[in-house]
């Protein structure tokens, strides 16, 4: 029992610089498992390394309630309707694979201030309104640390008198409108990668210049896709 102690006791002598490397030997979630709720300070550790969470403890209430503030990585690949989205209050990372309506609808600048990767999905066909309210929320510049977002459920239509995003470098959507690809992009003046699910009428007629690009993808319905109509495309990858 003694010997317990003592390495407890030489544990907690150690600095903060040297329980943050050695954290980046563990996984989000094994962070969380192994030094969550010890004591005050382990706490502040883990909010700055960052712990996980996966499907399993986003089930276990009493762990999420307690260590909210310092769950800095979410991945869900299940659906899990207990999980509080309003107290993630520290999260950099968020994916969830059955993302729910009323779990959509709570993701905000406000309690998610760091965010800076977002992934969602949903087996569900009927959340469009959902999916373009986050949507116009991230092109008006909130969720200012957001570096990558992967929605590929929401579609740009509707959406009028962004202010844009300058943060944001991967972008996968759902549907774009040919006619409107040069308003998308010039909303995202940093923007390096892009995925379209959908992209409808094409091909794109626009003279399109891009100072970032570098990767673009599009999903097009039975369409033969002539030389000719790439040219505008060439000029928006520098």
């Amino acid at each position: 029992m003694s010997n317990v102690h003592t390495l407890a006791s030489c544990l907690e002598q150690l600095p903060d610089e040297l329980w943050l490397l050695m954290l980046t030997y563990l996984t989000p979630s094994d962070r969380l498992l192994a030094f969550g709720s010890l004591n005050f300070r382990l706490n502040t550790i883990l909010c700055e390394a960052g712990a996980g969470v996966n499907d399993v403890m986003a089930r276990d209430s009493c762990l999420m309630y307690e260590m909210s503030s310092c769950i800095a990585l979410v991945n869900l690949q299940h659906r899990c309707e207990i999980i509080d989205m309003y107290s993630l209050n520290n999260i950099r990372s968020l994916t969830m694979r059955h993302i729910m309506r009323h779990q959509i609808i709570a993701i905000d600048p406000i309690y998610m201030p760091n965010l800076t990767v977002l992934r969602l999905s949903s087996p569900s066909d009927t959340l469009e309104t959902c999916y373009a309210r986050l949507l116009e929320l991230i092109l008006n510049q909130n969720f200012r640390s957001l570096v990558s977002m992967h929605l590929p459920q929401a579609e740009f239509f509707g959406i009028y008198n962004c202010t844009g995003h300058s943060s944001l470098q991967r972008v996968t959507i759902g549907a774009c409108r040919s006619s409107r690809f040069s308003t998308l992009i010039d909303l995202l003046p940093n923007l390096i990668t892009l995925e379209i699910r959908h992209l409808i009428s094409w091909p794109i007629r626009q003279t399109i210049t891009h100072k970032k690009i570098r990767y673009l993808k599009f999903h097009i319905d039975a369409h033969s896709i002539e030389m000719e109509d790439t040219d505008a495309l060439k000029a928006a990858a520098p």
